[in-house]
């Protein structure tokens, strides 16, 4: 289970969040969903330790996480899967390298990789692709790359920052599919968006509005 309690958090210029609480379940797919600046990337950042808010908490299985040593903080992060707009690929290595990246980070042994990696790949119809550099993929492509990344380890959670944001209608309909079938597994999992359009998300859902 995943609670923001009480956070404050401002920057120099403005206050972004306010008194903001949020309990989420374990297994839920969470949406968080409002216009560019209300606060949703914040929400993000706060709750994978890259920022501390100005005063609140926020659990994870009932551990605060800003009570984290910073090797406990690296632990908690590799622990999580993570999916970003900007896909964050390693554009001149290979489809293959680009989600192996994440075990051979977690130390996982050579033999485990070369199963785990193409067998994840299979799952989201990059089979045929795994010697492609990142550079040659379509934007959805890429995409389904940096999901496989984010899952390929079996995180028990899934933080996903605006992952439609740079696709078309239909990449965009394919990607929230995709991460209604993970759901389904189940992880859970929070997503940031700004899209209006939420009937496309298929599935079972909780849609949280953040507004300043």
């Amino acid at each position: 289970m995943i609670q923001f309690d009480s956070i404050f958090y401002s920057t120099k210029e403005q206050s972004i969040l306010e008194d903001f609480n949020l309990t989420i379940k374990g297994k839920e797919f969470v949406v968080v969903n409002g216009a560019s600046g209300v606060g949703k990337s914040t929400l993000l950042q706060l709750l994978v330790g890259a920022i501390k808010p100005d005063s609140g908490n926020i659990y994870v299985d009932g551990v605060d996480i800003h009570e984290l040593t910073p090797e406990q903080l690296q632990v908690y992060r590799r622990s999580l899967g993570m999916i970003w707009q900007d896909f964050r690929l390693f554009p001149e290595k290979t489809v293959f390298e680009n989600v192996a990246m994440t075990l051979e980070i977690l130390g996982h042994e050579p033999l485990q990789i070369y199963h785990d990696v193409p067998d994840i790949l299979d799952r989201l119809g990059l089979g045929k692709k795994l010697d492609h550099k990142a550079s040659r993929l379509s934007g959805g492509e890429k995409q389904r790359v940096a999901i496989a990344r984010a899952l390929v380890h079996k995180p028990s959670l899934i933080i996903a920052d605006e992952p439609t944001g740079n696709l078309d209608p239909n990449s965009t309909s394919d990607i929230l599919k995709i991460l209604t079938e993970i759901n389904a597994v189940p992880s859970t999992i929070i997503m940031v968006t700004h899209e209006q359009n939420l009937k496309q998300l298929p599935g079972h859902h909780r849609i949280i509005n953040i507004q300043h």
